[in-house]
Order: structure tokens, then C-alpha cells, then sequence
């Protein structure tokens, strides 16, 4: 299948409330020099025949089956090697691609062949519409190299409308070898993207390509929400993107912001937050280590007398700007 252009990979697990939604959208793409494939990681309840009577006739199309279930991040991985198209595009079974989404996409990337990976926007809904919108063919673009990517990303956090927003480019994953993390349930999606970022350029669009379901009751049947554990797989991207950038001869404590601006409230809302652990989730910039140890305090200050909270923060303000002058 050489002349494939883009593998629609779909990893799947006890999706059969929503796997005939998912696959309608698909089908509904344009689907020249494309393949279809469905990884089922050992359901039980219906999914596999759901999905092979929907697919049935459609020659671009396969349902493989995992004799074991193999985490839903091996299931990632496993597309990743049973892909054969220049591009891989994920479609979770939680949410549904916009009409023409995959076209968008793939004219972006054939502009350049040094782009490898584009990220778009989600489109949060609570319950998936019965007619789907249209991705819109004309959007704001912003085209990075490798190091304005993994800023962008240091500045953002993971703004590529997650997996489900993003097209990669498979011959670098092949030849570097890259991988999602198994080690990290909640962020492999993230680290990825950092890891492909070192590979070419990358194209952000000012555009929905997919609907993100958030009334899903099974998006985290893998682990159940822990907010420590999302936080944690947060700072270790972060760290790998500080990294990155000293490595290209940048300031690594531009990659605090995303972390700061993105994700610290996770912390401030379920655990204490003391001087250690900002210390540690920090390190290497002692400005954002001050500033979340501070805004940690008004977040529990807020709780108790609010009323202070907006004075105390304009008081920080004015102490920043004296600093800056």
C-alpha cells in the first residue's frame, strides 16, 4: 500500500455506544489514497462487530483485533506500526472529525515537505450533534520551525487540539522511532508532539477539526481523573521543552509559562502546594518558582477572605512592573 496518503488509525476499546458515530465521520472524509484502520484492544462488549458491519464493503478499511489489551498507549503505538501512509490521522471514538477536516489538513502539510505535525482546535461540546459542521478550508496559520514549535508549546502548553487535532507526518516517527509513552497515561499525546517538533516545522491552524465530547463518561476509563498524576507528566514535558530549547541555545525558562499559565491551578485546587514542590516543578527558573509559591497563597487566601484577593494581586502587579522597570 505505498500509495497510500494518510492511515484514518482508530484505537478503540469498549467504544460501542460510540464507534458507529465515530466511523460515520470518517467514511463522510474524502477518503482517496486512504486507509482505515480500527484497533480494537480487547472489547468486550460489541465494539468489533459494530465496527466490521460498518465497514463492510469498504475496501480501504480493516478491523484488527489485539489478542490482549495492551493499555491504551500501546494501542496508540500499535497504530503507529500498522500505519502505512505518508500521514497518520487519530480518531478517538469519544469524538467525531468534522466534515472535510481531513482534507484541510492534508493541503497544509503537502505545502512543505519539511512540515510534521499540524495542530488545530477542538470544538468542546457536551453531546455530539446529529449533523456535523464543516472544518473551514480558510484559517489564521502560524508556521513554526522546530524552535518556535517547542516555545509555542513552553508558552501554550499542548495546543494542538490534542491527538484527535493533530496529522502527523510518519517517516520521521519511523525513522527516529519515536513513540507515545506508555509511562504516561494522561500527557503522551504531549511528549510526542515535543519529540516530533525536533524534526521539522510545524503548522498550528486557527481552526476546529473535531468535536471533543466532553459529556463522555469513558474518555478516562484507563485511570480515573488524578490530578497529581496529570500534573506530574505536565512538568516532566515542560522539562523536556527547557531542555530542548538550552539544547538550540534558547532560555529554557521560557518553557515555564505553559506549565504556569496552563496547569498549575490542577495543584492549587487538589493538594497543598509548598515551597519543596514548587522548588521541584520549577527548577531551573527561580522567578516562576517565587510567583507559584505566591499565587498559591492567594488561592487559598481566595477561599477564605476573597474579598483581599484582588487588592493582594494588584500589589504583585506593581511589585513586577517596579522589577521590570
Amino acid at each position: 500500500m505505498n500509495d497510500v496518503l494518510v492511515s484514518i488509525c482508530l484505537p478503540v476499546f469498549n467504544a460501542a455506544a460510540s464507534i458507529e458515530r465515530c466511523l460515520n465521520a470518517v467514511l463522510a472524509q474524502d477518503l482517496e489514497q486512504a486507509e482505515i484502520i480500527v484497533l480494537d484492544n480487547a472489547s468486550d462488549d460489541g465494539t468489533v462487530e459494530i465496527a466490521t458491519r460498518v465497514l463492510e464493503g469498504v475496501a480501504c478499511a480493516r478491523v484488527v483485533r489485539n489478542e490482549r489489551n495492551i493499555g491504551r498507549i500501546g494501542n496508540w503505538n500499535r497504530c503507529l506500526e500498522l500505519a502505512q501512509g505518508r500521514y497518520i490521522k487519530f480518531a478517538l471514538a469519544n469524538d467525531v472529525l468534522l466534515k472535510d477536516s481531513v482534507k484541510v489538513l492534508l493541503r497544509e502539510a503537502q505545502r512543505n515537505a519539511e512540515v510534521v505535525m499540524i495542530g488545530t482546535k477542538p470544538r468542546l461540546v457536551t453531546e455530539i450533534p446529529v449533523e456535523l459542521p464543516t472544518m473551514l478550508p480558510e484559517a489564521g496559520r502560524h508556521d513554526l520551525s522546530s524552535v518556535e514549535t517547542l516555545e509555542f508549546f513552553g508558552e501554550h502548553g499542548f495546543k494542538t487540539g490534542g491527538l484527535n487535532g493533530m496529522l502527523i507526518k510518519r517517516e520521521p516517527v519511523t525513522a527516529k522511532g519515536l513513540r507515545f509513552r506508555e509511562d504516561m497515561p494522561y500527557a503522551g499525546d504531549f511528549f510526542f508532539g515535543i519529540q516530533l517538533a525536533e524534526e521539522g516545522r510545524t503548522i498550528f491552524l486557527d481552526a476546529e477539526s473535531h468535536l471533543f465530547n466532553t459529556g463522555s463518561k469513558t474518555r478516562f476509563y484507563f485511570a480515573g481523573v488524578d490530578a497529581h498524576s496529570v500534573m506530574e507528566e505536565h512538568r516532566v514535558c515542560t522539562h523536556e521543552i527547557a531542555r530542548l530549547l538550552r539544547r538550540h541555545g534558547k532560555d529554557g525558562a521560557h518553557a515555564f509559562k505553559g506549565l504556569w499559565n496552563v496547569y498549575l491551578w490542577l495543584f492549587y485546587e487538589h493538594q497543598p502546594f509548598g515551597v519543596g514542590e514548587s522548588r521541584r516543578m520549577f527548577a531551573g527558573s527561580v522567578t516562576h518558582q517565587w510567583l507559584a509559591q505566591g499565587n498559591s497563597v492567594l488561592h487559598k487566601l481566595n477561599s477564605v477572605a476573597p474579598f483581599l484577593v484582588p487588592a493582594a494581586r494588584r500589589l504583585r502587579k506593581l511589585g513586577m512592573a517596579s522589577r521590570e522597570g
